[in-house]
């Protein structure tokens, strides 16, 4: 009954092409608690989200390791409270208006609960120069005293950075140590990095990890990406640290047509999500609107490539 008025208000104002996400079974629970499911402990905790009353952050804790979800909540003592020394703590990074105070930024909260670095990516901009993009990366770094990791994904941000502001960046931002490049041809991108910065900072590949052998060869540190067999890119990355160049690329080589399967642009997400369900980590693939669910072809291909390449025999 509680969850009838909510319901019906999403999906009057979200206008989604299907509710079936809506369906659900509501377990309600009290300020403070713990959720066993098996061995998975799930901590939830009431979070700052006023006027809306009973927001709620969460903690997911297996085999000594623990995720935090802030939820939608601006800083507030609980999150901090109940997030501490999580191994990571998910958390939007900025509300508008709180860009320029230093003691609201969602980076100071961060380190505050113990994080050992952030990763921030530009914030919207209507004309986005590089003054403006060094400016917030300053504000950042003057706000934390931990290394901060500046994602390039243009995509997503909207804000290109050239090689020469991300060096300048590098040679004027004190705790910017590592780079998440994401912005294609990746390889070309890193060599023109390298070649101002030398190894001033760390890179790290993305993009579902389609050009990790190439930015290996080019001077990255890995990847930081999405993939659903993470066993797959952790063997290349270790192969090649050993100096086992030939047996990394032909490990990567085995599996560029599966990692290029699952990172089609636009269904990337379902895909990956259908893979993780297929082997048995969730019980359900469904994405959030407007994405949508893959057909039933493409699902067939994915098991054919899956059973052709065995990755979790990797």
């Amino acid at each position: 009954e509680a969850w009838k008025d909510e319901r019906k208000s999403r999906i009057k104002y979200e206008k989604r092409s299907s509710t079936a996400a809506f369906n659900i079974k509501v377990n309600e629970f009290e300020k403070y608690g713990n959720i066993d499911i098996g061995d998975l402990r799930i901590e939830y905790f009431l979070v700052d989200h006023k006027p809306v009353k009973y927001a709620y952050g969460f903690n997911f804790i297996n085999n000594k390791k623990k995720i935090t979800i802030s939820g939608d909540t601006k800083p507030c003592e609980n999150l901090m409270k109940y997030g501490q020394l999580a191994d990571i703590l998910v958390h939007e990074v900025f509300i508008k208006d709180e860009i320029k105070p230093k003691d609201k930024m969602r980076s100071k909260t961060a380190e505050q609960m113990g994080a050992s670095a952030i990763m921030v990516s530009p914030p919207p901009i209507a004309k986005p120069n590089p003054d403006t993009v060094m400016d917030f990366y300053k504000r950042v770094s003057d706000a934390v005293s931990i290394p901060i990791v500046v994602q390039d994904f243009p995509q997503s941000s909207g804000v290109h950075m050239s090689p020469q502001l991300i060096a300048d960046m590098a040679n004027t931002i004190p705790n910017f140590k590592y780079l998440k490049l994401e912005d294609p041809p990746t390889p070309t991108k890193l060599t023109r990095i390298r070649n101002i910065l030398g190894d001033k900072i760390g890179v790290f590949g993305g993009l579902g990890g389609a050009f990790l052998i190439d930015e290996l060869n080019r001077g990255s540190m890995g990847a930081m990406t999405g993939f659903a067999y993470p066993e797959v890119l952790v063997k290349i990355v270790s192969l090649f640290g050993n100096e086992n160049y030939a047996e990394a690329t032909d490990t990567f080589n085995k599996f560029l047509p599966l990692i290029l399967f699952e990172n089609q642009e636009g269904i990337n997400l379902s895909i990956r999500k259908e893979a993780i369900k297929a082997r048995g980590l969730i019980s359900n693939s469904i994405v959030r609107h407007p994405a949508g669910p893959i057909d039933d072809l493409l699902r067939t291909e994915l098991f054919q490539l899956i059973e052709q390449f065995k990755p979790e025999q990797t």
